[in-house]
């Protein structure tokens, strides 16, 4: 009976990765409209009222969509890649804003999040065949440990270009997330291994209007992991073929030093959605 609710299990999983591929190659690359934020809208990194994001960026590897209501601006991330996680969770995304037609590196109002101290970055194993037992009991403890130690690191946001706030903010511009400025920042994976990112940012912190309905232009950037370096030590008196390998080896690990080190980015533009 555990090996079909294994092979239950794995099917299904499967089924669900394939369904997320095939809906990144059907989106746009960039979120094309503008988008009211559901009712129920809740900063918590559970998408339930999201449905489907509104678009797949292949520059920086997640799905994402902006939104907004009378009060705020929301903006939710998904990613389904190890990789690309780990380089989230342990360096942020960095979500600005300017006006319409300014686009430059900086200059913007936003957030980047999470925030850590080097001493307290953290990474996760990701990978499939790296667990042993992956029945669904499993998978569900393994990310309620994962969304713990996320909730208990992550507690900073770096707030950029705005001013006139009542929180307490440190001399390098971070703020705690229990702020009481309502700028909110919330992340979790799922069983699936599916890790959500969301923020909200009153429109007034970001001298936005919903009556004015104004054009402007984001970035959204993925940032590096700072200090990450694959090498590869080639042996002595290699044959030919074990040389050929450790080229090949050598390919794989520059790649991927540029993939989780450098970081990753696009614009867009979006205008705020009225009553």
């Amino acid at each position: 009976m555990k090996n079909k609710n294994l092979n239950h299990f794995w099917m299904l999983a499967a089924l669900l990765l394939f369904a997320f591929y095939a809906n990144s190659q059907k989106l746009p690359d960039v979120q094309l409209q503008s988008l009211r934020a559901p009712a129920n809208v809740k900063i918590d990194g559970n998408p339930t009222e999201w449905g489907t994001l509104q678009a797949y960026n292949h520059a920086t590897e997640v799905f994402y969509s902006i939104a907004n209501n009378d009060e705020n601006l929301y903006l939710i991330v998904q990613a389904t890649d190890g990789d690309i996680i780990n380089r989230i969770v342990g360096k942020g995304i960095t979500f600005t804003i300017q006006k319409s037609g300014e686009k430059k590196g900086n200059g913007g109002k936003g957030i980047t999040y999470p925030v850590v101290a080097a001493k307290n970055g953290i990474t996760f194993n990701l990978r499939n065949g790296i667990i042993l037992d992956t029945t669904p009991k499993i998978a569900d403890s393994l990310m309620r440990i994962n969304n713990e130690l996320l909730n208990r690191v992550h507690r900073w946001i770096n707030v950029i270009g705005m001013s006139g706030l009542v929180s307490e903010i440190r001399a390098d511009s971070i703020l705690s997330v229990d702020n009481p400025d309502n700028i909110k920042a919330a992340e979790a994976f799922n069983n699936r291994r599916v890790y959500t990112f969301e923020v909200s940012i009153p429109l007034k912190h970001l001298h936005l209007s919903k009556n004015e309905a104004p054009k402007f232009d984001y970035l959204i950037i993925v940032n590096g992991l700072t200090g990450f370096k694959m090498t590869v030590k080639a042996p002595q008196n290699q044959t030919p073929e074990q040389i050929a390998f450790t080229q090949r080896m050598q390919t794989y690990a520059s790649t991927q030093t540029s993939r989780m080190s450098l970081p990753t980015d696009f614009w867009g533009e979006y205008i705020l959605v009225k009553n």
